[in-house]
């Protein structure tokens, strides 16, 4: 994405659990993991349900998604 901030946003149930929050770039080539969990249960409210996941550029959501666990 070049000089361009990527932001992920993560919800659940229509309540954000993680807000809007620019991705560390290392170089304009990579993007590195984000975070320092080795899975999601460390998300406050952590339980079955369906999370919402939200990639945004340049102001724009590029990519979305959801996830159900159960």
């Amino acid at each position: 994405q070049g000089s361009e901030v990527v932001s992920l946003e993560i919800g659940k149930s229509g309540q954000t659990l993680i807000p809007m929050t620019p991705l560390p770039l290392e170089d304009s080539q990579s993007l590195d993991c984000f975070g320092d969990t080795t899975d999601l249960s460390g998300l406050p409210g952590w339980s079955a349900g369906t999370y919402h996941f939200s990639i945004t550029s340049n102001g724009s959501v590029v990519t979305e998604g959801d996830l159900i666990v159960k």
